[in-house]
């Protein structure tokens, strides 16, 4: 006869959950590496010495002018995509934490899940609120006063703008590649428990 303990019965509850995770979360982090990388090719390609293809284009425009106004066009580019996947994460890690909630123990938040995992859960949706609420309008308040600040010719206030928008990218920079590395640590945490070890059963009894 099958042996029943006090927390047996939610296992599968658990279970349920994370096979979707194990989805969200690769997903998640693949799509973090493509940005990334799409991020830096948007500069090479929107580049007079990388690209002189499209440099040709804009033969009309000066060198100089030139490299501007196609690394400020990159610069909008990932703005714009930044912008969008950001938000896109928030909603993932709103749905990551939702999950887990729907994953404990009836009557016990969390209940099913280690305070590692929850730990990592809650710092990754903390790096992505900072990003959407606080690094990503920073980024781009000081992008657009670095841009003004150079086609006005003010070489004060452009390097001011400068020294902003640096250590403000740096940070957000920083704080992505932190994101990624709680996002594989979650994976790992969940991904050992999607299937039953040895091929035991769900409810993990025995006979």
């Amino acid at each position: 006869m099958m042996k029943t303990g006090g927390s047996q019965p939610e296992r599968p509850v658990r279970r349920r959950y994370q096979i979707p995770l194990v989805v969200i979360l690769s997903a998640w982090l693949g799509v973090s590496l493509f940005v990334w990388y799409s991020a830096n090719v948007t500069f090479s390609v929107l580049s007079v010495k990388n690209n002189p293809g499209i440099s040709e284009r804009f033969s009309a425009t000066p060198e100089g002018p030139r490299e501007r106004a196609l690394r400020r066009t990159a610069g909008e580019i990932n703005r714009g995509m930044f912008h969008g996947w950001n938000r896109v994460q928030l909603a993932a890690g709103a749905l990551l934490l939702g999950m887990m909630m729907l994953g404990g123990r009836s009557g016990d938040w969390f209940g099913g899940w280690g305070r590692v995992e929850i730990f990592l859960a809650l710092s990754v949706l903390t790096v992505v609120v900072s990003h959407v609420f606080w690094l990503g309008p920073s980024i781009e308040e000081t992008g657009k006063a670095l841009a003004f600040a150079g086609a006005a010719g003010t070489s004060g206030a452009a390097s001011a703008a400068a020294r902003r928008f640096g250590l403000y990218h740096g940070v957000y920079v920083e704080s992505d590649l932190i994101k990624a590395g709680l996002l594989g640590g979650i994976l790992w945490f969940v991904s050992r428990g999607a299937r039953p070890p040895g091929g035991a059963q769900p409810h993990g009894g025995d006979e």
